[in-house]
């Protein structure tokens, strides 16, 4: 009778610390499924080595991009130096319509913050732009800003990761999230913001 009480109690405590477990909140910090091409990039240095943080001004910071497979966004992310909740959109490119927005909560300055939306279908080689605002609740916050020593002179662009390749900056001033229609050549040597997404393959 003993062991048999034992034994149910060693169940039911396993059973306690599964549904404990299964719980857990995800943070920036956690596993991601799929390809994150400017937290990869910042993680690998490649293109740009260094990052320092900039003033408040605000505006939007937007990046243009293809993929070469098909695959579905699934999340939108950024990096942000100070906490807050930043609008990141992603847009058609060649009809400058919106497809898909989240409003990322922003903890860690040290890492990027991703939010799940409804999976947009990416098709290979279309355009597309993701971008973030960096107003947090109408206020301007400072941003990240990379570039690659020893010079600013030299454009970055266009540049791969994985199956993603980021081919060009754009921005825009103003605390609205709108398409960042400038397209400036002293912009190429930065990367600005900084905005990101989940992208997964389509399985072959």
């Amino acid at each position: 009778m003993k062991q048999s009480l034992l034994l149910f109690y060693c169940l039911l405590s396993c059973i306690i610390v599964t549904s404990s477990c299964s719980k857990k909140s995800s943070s920036s910090t956690d596993a991601i499924d799929g390809v994150t091409p400017l937290r990869t990039s910042i993680a690998t240095k490649y293109p740009a080595d260094t990052i320092y943080t900039m003033p408040a001004n605000i505006g939007n910071f937007g990046l243009k991009f293809h993929a070469t497979s098909p695959g579905i966004i699934t999340q939108l992310g950024c990096r942000m130096p100070s906490p807050g909740i930043y609008e990141v959109i992603l847009f058609d490119y060649d009809a400058n319509t919106l497809i898909a927005k989240a409003n990322v909560v922003v903890t860690n300055g040290n890492d990027f913050a991703y939010t799940p939306i409804s999976s947009v279908s990416i098709v290979v080689n279309k355009f597309y732009v993701v971008s973030v605002n960096n107003a947090s609740n109408g206020v301007g916050q400072r941003y990240f800003q990379l570039f690659k020593k020893p010079t600013t002179i030299y454009s970055i662009y266009p540049f791969r990761v994985k199956q993603i390749t980021i081919d060009m900056p754009f921005s825009s001033t103003g605390n609205s999230s709108v398409f960042p229609r400038s397209n400036n050549i002293s912009d190429y040597p930065f990367i600005r913001g900084v905005p990101d997404f989940v992208f997964e393959p389509a399985a072959r």
